[in-house]
């Protein structure tokens, strides 16, 4: 009897025997154990190439992973195939699938050569391969290729089936990488000059890493600052599908689902399937009131009976991942009748019962969800917590608009796949569309006073309709923005204060400040850490130190967008951004901070005592 063990779920993100992997952990002990029981024949089929694996770097990982196979005794290693000619495969073929294998070859070379021995030195292999692949361009590649790795390795965000490859979106997050990356790929296609098959080999990368690592960091950023929002409910709710309650007059809605596969994948869903989501919150629940768009009601499948396999046909899916929870989400799926499916992610562990309250109508043109989710059993919900949460929606009527049952029915809030929960929207508790920073586009200006008017007219400066004007001007568009002066402070300190000063608990958080800026000068932009000292009075903040943000900006006279990254490094820190004019005339506007992925596996973040 031989056994083939599917190592269906694996992270590949990380290696399999990492103990700090929540997916890759228990997977490994399982492993192990039928090692145990069935000390006989035994081989693994995988599933990489199905978690949209476009140039990765996981051949490292898998060289490791063979010589661990070996090392627990498993005889040989099998790789489901997916290729771009597959003909029974149809419904899963985009653009990206003929990328899939190229891509990666560094990954099946290594496969080729280790599956005979796997104690041969991988990265000799590599290099050996690498030098012949890119000939006199491969100084300069190998540069590129070590510096891709290691922010392949530095990014702990998990990928596999049927996740995906959400650490896409993360390889770029170091300040300056796209441009070392993309500056390789210049020299290295200044010396292919002249070698059609060496220009085309570059070509290649260059396109993969547009495609496969620079365009998912951009749809990373392009959407942190997308918040969802839980306004406190005022009044009673009551579940009974009708979505009536004066509470849901007061909520945060969101509409803007797109189709999640295929060729229509990211594009709107038609008026006629529009799905639009409400939320509310209270002190122990989350509240949701999705009304589906259906214009053939009579022909969705409908489930009965709790727990079955509602998330396959017609149905609305709600994710919530709560803070300071690594690596856990909670899935949620409702059909039209009312039948619930739930259970925690990753790992489908529908043992969990969250005791879900829902009810919901069928009506002619359309249905109604409401539900009532006790959250609080997740984590406590606190006002000013951010927790993730997406909603998705299925689909199995063949009609125009869709074939029935096929991943192309599927849509959600930005065309987001559902397990990508690393792209999960932030929904702010408690709160309704809150300005990401108060005044961050300096609108609103106080009043001078007499003392104020002397001052600035002393200074030469002007004043509109008796609010400060300086360091404040009108612009063209008839709204204000922040100038610092050669006359003016060299600094000038802007509190901010909106979702900015929250405590977030048990977790280090990553932030990403964004500001447009102008002028014919230099501009400093920095922020101070500061934390709520136990030993001083209530509410009191003490300082840490000031990070560099960045530290010199050399302004255009046109306006620029500008970002810097900001790392909390203890769970209780707080930072405030700080603009320095270096020289010459600066005008600052619309500053924001937006939170940004939240770190998975972050072993080194500090409590203080």
């Amino acid at each position: 009897l031989k056994v083939q063990f599917a190592t269906h779920g694996r992270c590949w993100g990380h290696e399999l025997d990492d103990p700090n992997c929540t997916i890759n952990a228990p997977l490994y002990r399982q492993m192990l154990d039928w090692r145990k029981y069935f000390p006989g024949k035994m081989y693994t089929y995988e599933y990489f190439f199905c978690s949209n694996a476009n140039y990765t770097c996981a051949e490292m990982t898998l060289a490791n992973t063979l010589k661990l196979y070996k090392k627990m005794g498993y005889t040989g290693w099998k790789e489901q195939g997916y290729f771009e000619d597959n003909i029974q495969y149809k419904p899963h073929f985009s653009a990206d699938r003929p990328h899939l294998y190229p891509s990666n070859w560094q990954l099946v070379y290594l496969a080729a050569k280790l599956l005979w021995d796997p104690d041969q030195d991988p990265v000799k292999l590599l290099e050996e391969a690498e030098s012949l692949y890119y000939g006199k361009a491969y100084e300069v590649m190998k540069k590129y290729h070590a510096l891709r790795r290691e922010l392949w390795k530095s990014t702990r965000v998990c990928m596999g089936y049927p996740i995906g490859n959400p650490r896409a979106g993360f390889l770029l997050n170091r300040q300056g990488a796209k441009e070392r990356l993309l500056a390789y790929l210049a020299e290295a296609e200044k010396l292919a000059e002249g070698d059609k098959v060496l220009q085309y080999r570059i070509g290649r990368d260059k396109y993969w890493l547009e495609n496969y690592w620079i365009k998912p960091n951009e749809r990373l950023h392009s959407d942190s600052g997308k918040h969802l929002f839980a306004p406190m409910a005022t009044s009673k709710i009551t579940i009974d599908g009708s979505g009536e309650e004066k509470a849901w007059q007061e909520a945060f809605y969101i509409d803007n689902f797109c189709w999640i596969f295929g060729k229509r994948k990211g594009t709107s869903v038609p008026g006629e399937l529009k799905t639009t989501v409400g939320i509310l919150a209270d002190k122990e629940n989350l509240y949701f009131l999705v009304t589906a768009m259906e214009p053939s009601p009579e022909k969705m499948t409908v489930t009965e009976g709790r727990d079955s396999s509602v998330w396959a046909k017609d149905c609305i899916e709600i994710f919530l991942y709560p803070p300071s929870v690594e690596n856990t989400y909670y899935q949620l799926a409702i059909g039209p009748s009312g039948a619930v499916f739930d259970a925690l992610q990753p790992g489908t562990r529908q043992s969990f019962d969250l005791d879900v309250e829902v009810k919901t109508k069928i009506l002619k043109d359309r249905y109604v969800i409401e539900a009532r989710i006790p959250a609080a059993r997740l984590f406590p919900l606190k006002a000013g917590d951010v927790w993730r949460v997406h909603v998705s929606r299925g689909r199995s009527v063949s009609d125009n608009f869709c074939k029935g049952e096929t991943l192309e029915c599927f849509s959600a809030i930005s065309g987001i796949p559902q397990k990508s929960f690393t792209q999960f929207r932030s929904l702010d508790v408690g709160v309704k569309n809150p300005e990401e920073f108060v005044n961050g586009d300096f609108n609103k200006v106080r009043k001078m006073n007499d003392t104020q008017k002397r001052i600035y007219k002393d200074l030469k400066r002007t004043y509109v309709n008796g609010v400060w004007a300086p360091p404040w001007l009108l612009n063209e568009k008839g709204s204000m923005e922040l100038c610092l002066h050669p006359d003016s402070r060299d600094d000038y300190y802007v509190k901010l204060d909106g979702n900015l000063y929250q405590i977030h608990y048990g977790r280090a958080r990553d932030y990403t400040v964004t500001f447009r800026a102008k002028g014919n000068g230099k501009l400093a932009a920095k922020y101070f850490r500061y934390h709520y000292a136990p030993d001083s009075k209530k509410g009191k903040l003490k300082y840490i130190s000031t990070g560099s943000g960045i530290p010199s900006i050399v302004l255009a006279p046109e306006w620029k967008e500008f970002r810097y990254e900001v790392h909390k490094e203890f769970d209780d820190e707080i930072f405030a951004p700080v603009f320095t004019r270096l020289s010459g005339e600066v005008c600052i506007d619309d500053v924001k901070v937006t939170e940004g992925p939240r770190l998975l596996y972050h072993n080194e973040i500090k409590t203080r005592k």
